[in-house]
């Protein structure tokens, strides 16, 4: 039996920090530029205009889809092409809390990382394990005895 999975993904770490800090930066520049003239900047709209852009491509921009009957899992995004990847090819998945990685045989020094929704992670667990792919947990801690 396999088993289809669709859902949002979102920017994991250093990706996360590095867009949303250009995202920031847009929206405070604008501010400035707005607030330092007299009367109204089309400037400042413009830098405005780019930050909700990118929040929105930060928020809506990315899909992972996993299609168990041709054992592959898809990352879609909105501007780049897509990528897709066996269930052959993946090493394993790593799950911390929300954060996924997902680790290729080859090339061994690829990964994708990815912030999901908790709702959706025990989906995303599941649909890998119906599909035989290798998963680890590290979210469970030793306890101090």
């Amino acid at each position: 039996m396999h088993k289809d999975f669709k859902t949002r993904i979102y920017f994991s770490n250093p990706r996360q920090l590095i867009f949303w800090c250009f995202m920031l930066i847009f929206l405070f520049v604008g501010l400035i530029i707005q607030f330092e003239t007299t009367g109204f900047s089309f400037l400042g709209m413009i830098f405005w205009i780019i930050a909700i852009l990118l929040t929105l491509y930060g928020f809506f921009g990315q899909q992972l889809l996993i299609d168990g009957q041709n054992q592959t899992v898809t990352f879609k995004r909105l501007f780049f092409k897509s990528r897709v990847i066996p269930f052959d090819n993946i090493k394993n998945v790593l799950h911390i809390r929300r954060n996924v990685r997902v680790s290729l045989l080859k090339p061994g020094y690829l990964h994708y990382s990815f912030m999901i929704l908790p709702k959706n992670m025990n989906l995303l667990l599941d649909t890998f394990r119906i599909n035989h792919v290798k998963i680890k947990d590290v979210a469970q801690k030793p306890s101090l005895k």
